[in-house]
């Protein structure tokens, strides 16, 4: 009897293509254009503060809407550094930089936002 080969020369093939095409896909989107990024910050679905990271001032602050909340500017982006809400998800989840991503803190319905300017953004997000 013959034996079956479990994979054949077309199968590695797609597989190498298939991992390729994967690794360009993670090294596109790791890179991505983080020029002029934008930090919206709201609560409860209001807007209280835009901060282009790209100009801001680095350092922590606070907002009147929000005072028991410390934000932090820096290199790496944006973060809450303190918070006095149960859990601290949103402490937790450390330093965001890139578009879309978000930090949301729901006891205080918080939520940072990073955007990028309309003539910049992609057409469709798949």
């Amino acid at each position: 009897m013959s034996r079956q080969r479990l994979l054949t020369r077309r199968d590695a093939l797609i597989l190498a293509l298939l991992a390729a095409a994967g690794i360009l896909l993670w090294l596109f989107l790791r890179t991505g254009d983080t020029a002029h990024v934008t930090a919206r910050i709201t609560v409860d679905g209001a807007c209280i503060g835009e901060y282009d990271l790209t100009d801001s001032v680095q350092g922590t602050f606070t907002l009147p809407q929000a005072e028991e909340v410390v934000f932090e500017i820096g290199e790496q982006g944006i973060r809450i550094c303190e918070n006095d809400c149960a859990g601290r998800q949103c402490v937790h989840t450390g330093w965001i930089s890139r578009p879309h991503q978000t930090i949301v803190c729901l006891p205080k319905k918080l939520m940072i936002e990073l955007t990028v300017p309309e003539a910049s953004a992609p057409d469709a997000i798949i």
